[in-house]
């Protein structure tokens, strides 16, 4: 009885690692390499900025629904994600807009109506290319999706002409209905130098 309820244990093991989004793996926007698995247990690399360029799990972003890109593309009105300049970023291409264009704007909108993204949006958000004296990018980004909650943890990093640091953010947000609801975005800045 013992061997059987072991063996059941280890086929139970066995198919749960199967199950878990974070396990999921997808090609690069190069193609070159594989997104590794995200450190965040369960969770999905989405984005991360490696050396000088970002990188983007578009294998995931295929099948994102609608909801979900709306969420990521809030995130590229806040931090560059491999901007070239103000309007050729990597995760917004990915997502199939351009950025700060008047689809961007309206997936975002469409999905959050929070005071807070209405100000972002109506000021243009706050992206700046690479090399300039002041931006901010993000590093990574996570999402850890359960049922209708979704958890977005990131980190970033910014610098301000001569002072630099390093933040990470854990967001919450609920898909009610044909809308997402924010229901805490929480930054925490790291290292101030």
């Amino acid at each position: 009885m013992r061997s059987i309820v072991t063996i059941l244990f280890l086929f139970y093991l066995v198919s749960c690692t199967n199950r878990f989004p974070g396990k999921q793996e997808g090609t690069l926007a190069d193609s070159s390499t594989v997104i590794a698995q995200s450190p965040v247990k369960d969770s999905i690399r989405v984005y991360t900025y490696e050396g000088s360029s970002g990188k983007v799990n578009e294998i995931y972003l295929k099948t994102a629904p609608e909801h979900i890109k709306a969420i990521l593309a809030y995130y590229c009105y806040q931090f560059n994600t491999g901007c070239t300049d103000t309007a050729n970023c990597d995760l917004t291409r990915a997502l199939g807009l351009g950025q700060g264009s008047l689809e961007h704007k309206a997936l975002v909108m469409k999905w959050l109506s929070d005071e807070d993204t209405k100000i972002s949006i109506a000021n243009g958000g706050s992206v700046k290319p690479n090399g300039g004296d002041s931006y901010a990018w993000l590093s990574s980004l996570d999402l850890l999706v359960a049922g209708n909650n979704i958890q977005v943890k990131y980190l970033s990093s910014w610098i301000s002409k001569d002072i630099h640091g390093k933040g990470q953010g854990n967001d919450e947000y609920r898909l009610e209905g044909q809308k997402v609801n924010v229901l805490g975005r929480n930054h925490t800045e790291l290292d101030v130098q």
